[in-house]
């Protein structure tokens, strides 16, 4: 998902160095803006706080359950903005 969305970014021309300027850079234009609803956005953030933790906790266990409900979403996600820049690709 972290992917798609830098794939997003920088087919409009937004330069991030950080995964956090990701998150802020997408959050500002795409989702307080309406291109995604709001629920990506808290969704983009719920993983990036996972992956986070898992990265950095070595005693950080994520809870499977919590993990399958969020796959979904994510696909969605994914989905939805490769269908954005294939679109743009083509062009």
């Amino acid at each position: 998902m972290f992917h798609a969305v830098n794939a997003l970014l920088i087919k409009d021309g937004h330069k991030v160095q950080t995964l956090q300027g990701t998150h802020i850079v997408f959050s500002m234009h795409y989702i307080k803006n309406g291109i995604f609803p709001a629920e990506y956005g808290k969704l983009y953030s719920q993983l990036q706080t996972m992956r986070e933790e898992s990265d950095y906790n070595c005693i950080y266990d994520v809870d499977p359950e919590e993990l399958k409900s969020k796959l979904y979403p994510a696909k969605n996600l994914i989905d939805h903005i490769d269908k954005i820049v294939t679109e743009w690709l083509k062009q």
